[in-house]
């Protein structure tokens, strides 16, 4: 639920700039800043569902809101091996290139009143957008267009792009169902298919975390057997915190320090702990830094300009 007054015009899309706000309230325009913004606001949401811009120009963002009214969730994670036969061998020889992961969803953008058929138009124009990428002055390419995915705490703060963005505008019928009010006449509704392409904040191995995010999300109260820490710059061997006992949640599943104590906690403690670890006021630091991802993924080259 996007409305608290359904009778009034929201504002599905938000724009924020670092010139456009007090000097206390500076934004420095990093990944990490955007992250802690972006969970913070969110959380404003009954079912955070929100998509933003990670490299904006200008040190911008912008967060569009959706409804949660998602018809479809699928995942995907996609291994590549290269294979070569040398004569004389009865099988090939197989090599691990990489793996790309993917999400597909559907979801619908309706107005239920006339006053949101404006944030119809907003939400479908600004998903389009990102298809596209920014230009500097000399309109020369800039940068493509990376953003963020927000679905619940099961993908807290995802950064990917878009692969394929679909409109059907005939989910109310066929043709669709148009308001006829004379500079009004757009569908109320329209239905969504995306592929989303995943681009993970450090290079992914059998022991990453691939779910939450940087406020903890899913594994909020989960002490895994490893896990990688983000207050190092970079991915070493001695970066990577080691855990003894049992590797998921059983035995250990609160992160109070007190081995054995999960199953001893009732269903209230418990869910008052994850909301507590889920707290959108942590620390910038909690939120992984932006040297890991310009180094180890695919973002720098997207990052920077081309010139």
């Amino acid at each position: 639920n996007t409305q608290s007054n359904p009778n009034a015009m929201e504002t599905a899309v938000s724009d924020y700039s670092r010139t456009a706000r007090p000097p206390a309230e500076y934004r420095e325009g990093s990944y990490r800043s955007n992250a802690r913004e972006v969970v913070g606001i969110s959380e404003g949401q009954y079912f955070p569902f929100t998509f933003s811009t990670v490299n904006k120009k200008n040190n911008r963002m912008q967060l569009c809101t959706l409804q949660a009214t998602i018809q479809s969730l699928g995942e995907s994670y996609t291994p590549t091996w290269q294979s070569k036969h040398f004569f004389g061998r009865s099988e090939q020889v197989h090599t691990y290139t990489f793996t790309d992961r993917t999400i597909d969803l559907s979801f619908v953008i309706f107005a239920d009143s006339m006053r949101q058929l404006q944030n119809v138009y907003e939400r479908v124009l600004w998903l389009a957008q990102q298809c596209y990428p920014d230009y500097s002055n000399e309109n020369r390419l800039a940068s493509g267009p990376i953003i963020a995915m927000r679905i619940g705490d099961l993908f807290q703060y995802k950064a990917g792009f878009i692969r394929s963005l679909s409109y059907d505008w005939n989910f109310l019928g066929p043709g669709g169902k148009w308001e006829l009010t004379r500079g009004m006449r757009t569908p109320q509704g329209v239905s969504v298919t995306m592929s989303y392409q995943i681009i993970h904040e450090k290079v992914p191995d059998r022991d990453y975390n691939f779910y939450g995010g940087p406020a903890g999300g899913l594994g909020a109260g989960v002490k895994n057997q490893k896990r990688i820490s983000w207050s190092d710059t970079e991915l070493e061997a001695d970066n990577i915190d080691e855990f003894s006992g049992d590797r998921y949640i059983p035995t250990h599943t609160l992160l109070n320090g007190q081995r054995g104590q999960g199953p001893n906690y009732g269903e209230v403690p418990y869910l008052d702990h994850i909301e507590d670890a889920n707290a959108a006021r942590f620390d910038e630091e909690r939120i992984p830094n932006q040297a890991p991802i310009d180094i180890f993924t695919g973002l720098k080259s997207l990052f920077n300009k081309v010139t």
